[in-house]
């Protein structure tokens, strides 16, 4: 199966029109019970991409939805409005917690031992970002990435913090796309407690974020950075072999 035949799968396996429904009424998308509009068609719609990575115009999406439900006749400006909507936001970042709880689900099914071994932690928290173009009009708010004649002139970066251990999303917010990883390095100590485990790829790598997560007495996982020494005691001139040192360890 291709991308968007896998995450049709998914989405057709864990969510019905009920579950969907009951999502839109929660987050108030729809609040009229005779609303044709029944969130359903409008879900995935927005989830699922018509060729890997969704490029439809909204009248391109408003006949993706009839298709999903064909009493539904939006225009393209009535879909875009419903999507500028502030319940639009929460009903689709309540659904990301949904997919985050399923995808929990299946990890614990699957994978026993590696949910075992995480007990000793509080919270596991996965920090990660995503990045995604936009029409070059935003480019005043949302500045893309700028590499030799490789140039997306908009794009905005999704930075999400997401609880592995619980299968829970702590946040999501949204950054100009050329701001670096590194940058958003100090973002999760507003929100990690002691006896967290935060997990993050090289992108976060900042030694004063290392500094601020040991502070409160919580513990991360990250790649090593070129160039960076280890050092045993803090008046040690030379360095240290990392690799040697933990073998030695284990």
């Amino acid at each position: 199966m291709n991308h968007s035949q896998v995450i049709l799968h998914f989405f057709d396996e864990n969510f019905n029109e009920k579950k969907c429904h009951d999502l839109c009424r929660k987050f108030k998308f729809i609040q009229r019970s005779t609303s044709k509009l029944k969130g359903y068609e409008f879900i995935k719609t927005m989830v699922i991409p018509s060729e890997g990575v969704s490029k439809d115009s909204l009248k391109g999406l408003c006949k993706r939805m009839k298709e999903f439900n064909p009493e539904i006749d939006l225009s393209a400006q009535a879909l875009c409005e419903r999507i500028n909507n502030i319940s639009s936001s929460r009903l689709m970042k309540g659904f990301l917690a949904e997919i985050l709880g399923k995808v929990h689900e299946n990890i614990n099914k699957s994978c026993p031992k590696l949910t075992a071994g995480l007990q000793n932690f509080k919270r596991v928290l996965l920090q990660d970002s995503t990045v995604a173009s936009l029409n070059e009009k935003l480019e005043p708010i949302y500045k893309g990435v700028r590499r030799g004649n490789n140039c997306v002139k908009s794009q905005v970066k999704i930075d999400l913090i997401h609880d592995i251990s619980k299968g829970l999303l702590v946040d999501a917010s949204l950054f100009r796309g050329n701001e670096p990883d590194q940058s958003l390095a100090q973002r999760i100590i507003n929100f990690i407690e002691a006896g967290d485990l935060i997990i993050r790829d090289l992108g976060y790598f900042a030694i004063q974020a290392f500094q601020a997560i040991a502070d409160q007495e919580a513990y991360f996982l990250s790649r090593l950075k070129s160039g960076v020494n280890f050092y045993l005691n803090q008046n040690d001139e030379n360095p240290f072999d990392l690799d040697e040192y933990l073998k030695k360890k284990i």
